[in-house]
């Protein structure tokens, strides 16, 4: 009987370090592996390793995110035609900068900056398009509405607004306004 334990508890140890190296729970998979065992191992043995997933390597991601940031806003300052890029693209949001930065930044080629803009611009359009609400009334009683998430339906009951088909099933809103801006990112 101890053998037996001694033995699930090895294998718990090497699952919560096999974990570890690949960026997932160790608590976790110690437990997962001490009942287990052998086939706990096996399993972990097949799984990809979660990237960015430990605490290292979140901490040098955000370094270089920082990092490339800095480069940015220097770049920015420095650079008068990439200054008048990141203002057009400010114009469209503050997400479009960031696209036309991390599209910049990884060609790091002024001879791209036109078409980095435009395509960060085309993007941001993009997402903008996506992320607006569209209702279609059929009556004072039913429609649909159309959001980021895709088409619900909906009816009305005496006092309600209800979504009767689509991502938000069950959910209710006691105005017609109350449940656009719900769907409206």
């Amino acid at each position: 009987m101890y053998i037996v334990l001694i033995v699930l508890a090895i294998c718990g140890a090497i699952g919560a370090g096999m974990a570890g190296a690949k960026g997932k729970d160790q608590v976790a998979w110690f437990f997962i592996c001490a009942l287990t065992g052998i086939i706990g191992i096996i399993i972990l043995a097949f799984q990809p390793p979660d990237t960015a997933s430990s605490p290292m390597q979140r901490a040098v991601l955000r370094s270089g995110e920082r990092e490339a940031r800095k480069r940015w806003a220097a770049l920015v300052e420095l650079d008068p035609d990439i200054a008048a890029a990141a203002e057009k693209a400010r114009s469209y949001g503050p997400a479009c900068e960031e696209l036309l930065a991390d599209k910049y930044l990884t060609l790091n080629d002024k001879a791209y900056l036109a078409a980095a803009l435009a395509k960060a611009i085309s993007a941001s359009q993009v997402r903008t398009e996506a992320m607006r609400v569209k209702v279609d009334k059929r009556d004072d009683d039913s429609g649909e509405i159309s959001g980021p998430l895709g088409l619900s339906r909906y009816s009305r009951t005496q006092e309600w607004f209800v979504i009767v088909e689509g991502p938000f099933t069950g959910n209710s809103f006691r105005t017609h306004d109350e449940m656009v801006q719900f769907f409206s990112p």
